[in-house]
């Protein structure tokens, strides 16, 4: 939190004209050059310098509807026929105007101050317990599918897990799924030896070439019927080896019932050779064995999943050995070389509900405290004019005020800025110790926290006088004001009694200020407090000076009173 004290003067003297002023002081005056708020010192070095509170952002025409207290701020969001800037050029939009008593003025465009140092790290909170686990994986579902001379894995569903089961049907390739046969790995094994011939084959008669829809429409075709394609629509049987049937191929009707594919018609006859010796018949060769097919079985290597044929189905004759791994280009012996089938990582599940929040850690040590930068001296902008006019036309003017340039023509010159280089329109200038001083331009700074509230009034000849001030400043927003302090001069004796008030009702927080002696002087006084202000709220006090009226050779009964209320705003 910053540690800025702005004092923001609204003066109430009674019969004469109000002389409020907006700025920021630090250094000497009626505080002396440190205040204690809460046990805690707030140096001179800790206040901010010139600083306006900007009280809301809008347009010129709404802004100009108001009825401003002197001091008050705006930022425009529109800027048609607001007031010029110091340099005589158009308003824009983002410049800032102040209510100066009597008339707006264009103080120019915000600028930011400067950043404040980082403050500590605060200590790192405990983790949050783990989320819920995903849901289970699924496993596939495979199939041996022929693809021309080659027999590939087919996935055809999956089968346990609970998320969103995965697209099927895709294919094991050599790296993963694929979605055609044609990408897929080959796990058919090497051609094994040739079989001893077969029976020969039946032999049948063309009855005739139609379209496949004619002949698959035949009521009660014969074993061994025949007929050769003149048109394929209709999906007929495919060839032997699984290619597709061709226009011209014959289609037989077997003994089974089905009608088979025998491929294309044997072409014409050659001319008869001359005929051979007859040789003796030879026996007909034994059929060969049924062929084995693997069952599989996916296994864990790590991360990776592979399949490891743990059985063999279907066949005749000896049964091949198992334990064996899927690898890219057939059946390997070691793990290492099989095939990973697993896919990408799917999408992650939706997060668990977070657990308990964990205790807090212990606060980490504070770091070093910088060092103390230099104490700032705070002005009043008491209005805006050449340095021609103001050099020549104000003598003596108070310390704590500050005039910003519209031009900087003028003999002698206007005082350099603070780094040497020429003033420049915009640039407040001050009397401070006998001599004009360049302050630079003018910067706006709304990130303050602690703001300070200063009125002023005085007393006339009377005894016990009762003053009731309920409005010494509106708060804009959550607030709490944290000292109430006091300072009376008068030329009387007896006691000044303040009563701090929030929306004309008195609280718990008060000021004594008393004299040692007829006509001597009223001490200065204050106490730290906390209360809450919201926005809208009004804050004031209420004064009982039991004073005597004044004797032969006193003073009139009369006094200055200062009145502060030091303000926390978050920031």
């Amino acid at each position: 939190m910053a540690t800025n004290i702005e004092r923001s003067t609204a003066s109430d003297n009674i019969g004469t004209a109000a002389e409020p002023f907006n700025a920021v002081f630090a250094g000497s005056g009626v505080f002396g050059s440190s205040v204690s708020i809460g046990g805690t010192a707030i140096s001179a070095a800790d206040l901010r310098t010139p600083t306006i509170i900007i009280l809301d952002q809008d347009t010129w025409a709404n802004i100009d509807l108001l009825s401003p207290s002197r001091g008050d701020a705006y930022q425009l969001t529109e800027a048609t026929s607001a007031p010029a800037r110091a340099d005589a050029s158009a308003a824009q939009v983002s410049d800032i105007v102040q209510y100066t008593g009597s008339a707006w003025i264009n103080v120019g465009p915000f600028v930011q101050g400067p950043t404040g140092a980082t403050g500590a790290t605060g200590a790192t909170g405990s983790a949050g317990s783990n989320g819920s686990d995903g849901g289970d994986g699924w496993s596939p579902v495979l199939a041996v599918v022929t693809d021309g001379e080659r027999r590939v894995l087919k996935i055809t569903d999956y089968a346990g897990g609970t998320t969103a089961e995965p697209t099927s049907p895709k294919f094991l390739g050599s790296s993963g799924l694929v979605d055609s046969a044609a990408e897929a790995l080959d796990i058919r094994g090497a051609t094994g030896a040739t079989g001893a011939a077969g029976a020969n084959g039946a032999s049948f008669t063309i009855e005739g070439q139609d379209t496949w829809a004619n002949v698959n429409a035949i009521v009660s075709p014969t074993i061994g019927e025949a007929w050769q394609l003149t048109d394929v629509t209709g999906s007929p049987p495919d060839r032997i080896g699984g290619a597709s049937a061709q226009v011209g191929d014959v289609v037989y009707y077997g003994s089974d019932s089905a009608w088979y594919n025998g491929g294309a018609l044997q072409g014409p006859t050659g001319a008869t050779g001359a005929t051979g010796a007859t040789g003796a018949a030879g026996s007909n060769g034994s059929d060969g064995n049924d062929g084995w097919v693997p069952e599989l079985a996916v296994i864990t290597n790590g991360d990776d999943r592979v399949l490891q044929v743990v059985d063999w189905t279907g066949g005749e004759g000896t049964k091949p050995a198992t334990g064996k791994y899927v690898g890219s280009t057939g059946l390997v012996t070691l793990i290492s070389s099989a095939v990973n089938i697993r896919g990408a990582t799917g999408a992650t599940g939706a997060t668990g509900a977070a657990g308990a929040t964990g205790a807090t850690g212990a606060t980490g040590p504070a770091g070093a405290t910088g060092a103390t930068g230099a104490s700032g001296t705070s002005f009043v902008i008491a209005g805006q004019d050449t340095w021609n006019n103001i050099y020549s036309t104000i003598s003596t003017p108070p310390s704590t005020n500050a005039y910003q340039l519209t031009a900087t023509a003028g003999s002698p010159s206007p005082p350099t800025r603070p780094n040497g280089s020429a003033a420049a329109v915009g640039d407040l200038v001050a009397y401070v110790d006998s001599a004009w001083i360049n302050i630079g331009a003018l910067s706006i700074d709304s990130s303050t926290s602690l703001y300070q509230h200063n009125h002023a009034f005085s007393f006339y000849d009377g005894v016990d006088i009762v003053e009731e001030h309920n409005h010494c400043f509106v708060a804009t927003q959550d607030c709490t004001i944290i000292r109430f302090e006091a300072e009376f001069n008068e030329g009387g004796n007896g006691t000044v009694v303040l009563d701090l008030r929030k929306n004309s009702t008195t609280q718990s927080t008060s000021l004594s200020l008393s004299s040692n002696s007829d006509g001597g002087t009223y001490a200065y006084n204050a106490t730290n407090c906390s209360i809450s202000v919201s926005p809208g709220d009004e804050i004031g006090f209420y004064c009982t000076d039991n004073g005597d009226s004044a004797s032969s050779g006193d003073a009139a009964e009369t006094g200055p009173l200062d009145v502060r209320f030091i303000v926390q705003y978050e920031v």
